[in-house]
């Protein structure tokens, strides 16, 4: 899976840097929570997102440097966790199953986030990795009047290097609507049987990676040993 990090480990310096602010790792995590998510599945990512808030603070340069948030969508998009350092993270939020699938104004909400973020980042003259958006479904968008400008706006980040948007797959997942809203570059996942747990602590063991990472570095990201590249 080397073709969907490739040279990833850049970090972009801020004008009037103050080499005393510790970098920044931005991770915005969007779950489906619509009806079709609920019982087994909403549990397991529950469970995984404690996972991987709690393996990122046994990694204390990690724990430091991620500052990650959580976006529901079913029926609405919903900010469960705003950007917060794992350091400073209580526990992981308590995600709940509700209405359709509002993917599109999902995405759209996750990439003004990082864009509002980055510009913080600016103004503190702290410098940070080029964030992270890691989007699970297990359907399609109902909101179709959104997904064409969060198709471009990825599509747009993607190629100027603004973030990086992972697009995962589950159970009846669309996939072909999915490869479409992606970017050409990093096409989407589909997670094999149930193996959440499993992506989780692939999200931690990356974030670990790229959070220890210098410019130049050419670590490489765990295997994704629980997903298949869509075709």
């Amino acid at each position: 899976m080397g073709d969907l990090v490739d040279g990833e480990f850049d970090i972009i310096r801020t004008p009037r840097e103050d080499e005393g602010l510790e970098a920044r790792c931005a991770l915005v995590i969007l779950i489906d929570c619509s009806l079709s998510m609920d019982g087994e599945p909403l549990a397991q990512v529950n469970a995984g997102l404690k996972t991987l808030f709690g393996e990122l603070q046994q990694d204390p340069l990690a724990a430091r440097r991620c500052e990650a948030a959580v976006l529901s969508f079913g029926q609405t998009v919903e900010t469960e966790l705003d950007f917060t350092v794992v350091s400073k993270l209580p526990q992981a939020p308590q995600l709940s199953a509700r209405g359709n699938t509002p993917m599109g104004e999902a995405i759209l909400s996750a990439i003004d986030m990082v864009q509002t973020k980055k510009q913080v980042y600016k103004a503190e003259g702290r410098s940070y990795y080029r964030p992270w958006i890691f989007m699970l479904t297990d359907g399609m968008p109902t909101d179709e009047h959104n997904v064409p400008q969060a198709t471009r706006m990825v599509h747009e980040g993607e190629r100027d290097r603004k973030f990086m948007f992972f697009a995962v797959g589950c159970m009846e997942a669309d996939m072909d609507r999915l490869k479409d809203i992606a970017s050409p570059s990093r096409p989407p996942l589909y997670l094999q049987g149930s193996r959440f747990a499993e992506m989780f602590e692939w999200l931690s063991r990356s974030m670990v990676t790229v959070s220890s990472s210098n410019p130049g570095d050419q670590k490489q990201l765990p295997p994704v040993g629980w997903g298949t590249v869509s075709a």
